[in-house]
């Protein structure tokens, strides 16, 4: 939800802009999403690995 809101957010702002700065736009908005979900898969590796382990 958060990423399609910022997405439009942006496409509303790329007006007047160079190509340039829309392209550097779109790499920050994909490290983001990489980030997000590299959090996520870290966290079910957390839960599938170390809680039965523990319990």
């Amino acid at each position: 939800m958060f990423i399609t809101f910022f997405s439009n957010f942006s496409k509303n702002k790329n007006k007047g802009k160079t190509r340039y700065e829309k392209n550097l736009e779109k790499s920050i908005r994909n490290k983001n999403n990489y980030l997000f979900f590299g959090c996520i898969f870290i966290l079910l590796l957390l839960l599938f690995f170390i809680l039965p382990k523990l319990s």
